[in-house]
């Protein structure tokens, strides 16, 4: 397996692997947290924007899995971050431009439960030595405890909720803000 910065000729691949990942496709029983599905147009601007990086965990040269990252709080999330409760005060002195936020990781279905989205994060820590990180989970109304216990196992820890009376078109929204120091 291999893990690389995603190029143009991958669009087509992240963005089948995210609808595939979107909640409009799940299967009953299941859940997703990607809420909308996307097109390769947008990805593409995405992928040429300085705003996000993405890159892409391979096996034999397929595109498996994808990460979208941004270098500090990215303006799309600026609303929930500047909104947030953290449980102590000093620990907003943490989050700098010196972190990497975690905005989407997908894998496609047939190879989840297969150790690639803990590649990617292995590999994500490699790359970005020196940096910490920080991401959003959600926790209600959808709680996402595998995405919940994967952030503990790498070492994040909570400092805060963001909570809204209605968010990405959900009531009562709470997500959790991990980080994971440098």
């Amino acid at each position: 397996m291999k893990f690389r910065k995603a190029k143009i000729e991958d669009a087509s691949s992240i963005v089948e692997i995210h609808n595939e990942n979107a909640r409009k496709n799940m299967d009953a029983g299941q859940q997703s947290f990607l809420l909308n599905e996307t097109s390769v147009e947008k990805l593409t601007k995405r992928l040429n924007s300085s705003a996000t990086q993405y890159f892409v965990a391979t096996i034999e040269e397929k595109v498996v899995g994808f990460l979208q990252i941004s270098i500090g709080i990215p303006d799309d999330e600026l609303e929930e971050y500047e909104q947030l409760i953290f449980y102590n005060e000093s620990d907003k002195e943490l989050v700098d431009n010196k972190h990497v936020h975690l905005l989407t990781l997908a894998v496609y279905k047939d190879y989840q439960n297969k150790g690639i989205a803990k590649f990617i994060y292995e590999s994500l820590f490699e790359n970005f030595k020196g940096y910490s990180f920080s991401g959003f989970v959600v926790e209600y109304p959808l709680e996402n405890r595998s995405s919940i216990r994967f952030h503990e196992y790498f070492g994040f820890e909570i400092l805060g909720r963001f909570i809204s009376d209605f968010h990405f078109s959900m009531k009562d929204y709470r997500s959790i803000f991990f980080f994971r120091r440098k």
